[in-house]
């Protein structure tokens, strides 16, 4: 993993856990981007995904769910989509999957696709999983993650409450997350995992400071269009970081 200027070099596992917290932070301000492989899984449904990040918030990457794969690019303010005619019918129709064919359509990053357009935010996929609520990171021994030392940063807060039949009762979910930080080098996070009621999830993170590049296809079609039943094309943009 390559460095960045401005991020703190040595001594990660001397450190408490908040200036750890606080120089991870740090550093993926600093990123210029960070290559992002993860599992979400929520009861029976399991979301797999790959994405290329950048610090301005743009990126692009493969989503997988119930057999099914998306494409996606997010370039500022707008998401684009790349997925087959199944997809289309199972989620707009017929009708909507013949208008789009072999096309990739368009929408605002918060439309449709706002709950995957969130994946392309550095800071939510990396510190900002930690949930919020009053847990503070509590600091584990050194181990080795992915033949890489890191340093374990285990937040703990009580989530929300289900209530039960008159038999069982109320119950109160638990939410855990644990970021594991380079032990030494730039204080990365290397991987994440979460477990909130029956949800779960592991990310792992690579390639810091590698520049990702994301380029808008050539023509789309406008995706809030297309159920009034008219189309636009837009252009096409790029957005890199160096």
């Amino acid at each position: 993993m390559g460095g960045t200027a401005g991020a703190a070099t040595s001594g990660t596992a001397g450190k408490s856990a908040d200036q750890i917290l606080a120089a991870a932070k740090k550093a993926e301000v600093a990123a210029r981007g960070v290559h992002v492989v993860g599992t979400i899984a929520e009861g029976s449904d399991t979301i797999k995904f790959v994405v290329d990040v950048n610090h301005a918030g743009n990126g692009q990457g493969t989503f997988t769910e119930v057999g099914q794969s998306l494409k996606i690019k997010k370039l500022g303010s707008r998401v684009y989509v790349y997925a087959d005619k199944a997809f289309w019918t199972k989620n707009g129709g017929a009708a909507v999957a013949r208008q789009i064919g072999n096309r990739w359509v368009t929408t605002s990053s918060s439309g449709q696709f706002q709950s995957l357009a969130q994946f392309f935010d550095i800071s939510r996929m990396t510190t900002g999983l930690l949930p919020t609520g009053g847990g503070r990171p509590v600091k584990g021994a050194t181990v080795t993650v992915g033949g890489q030392k890191v340093v374990p940063l285990r937040t703990t807060t009580k989530g929300s409450t289900t209530k039960g039949s008159t038999t069982t009762g109320s119950t109160t979910s638990t939410q855990s997350t644990t970021l594991y930080v380079a032990a030494t080098g730039t204080p990365y996070v290397v991987k994440a995992t979460a477990t909130n009621g029956d949800e779960s999830g592991t990310i792992t993170f690579g390639h810091y400071g590698e520049p990702v590049v994301v380029k808008a296809p050539s023509k789309t079609l406008n995706l809030s269009q297309l159920s009034a039943g008219t189309t636009t094309t837009t252009t096409a943009t790029t957005a890199t970081t160096g």
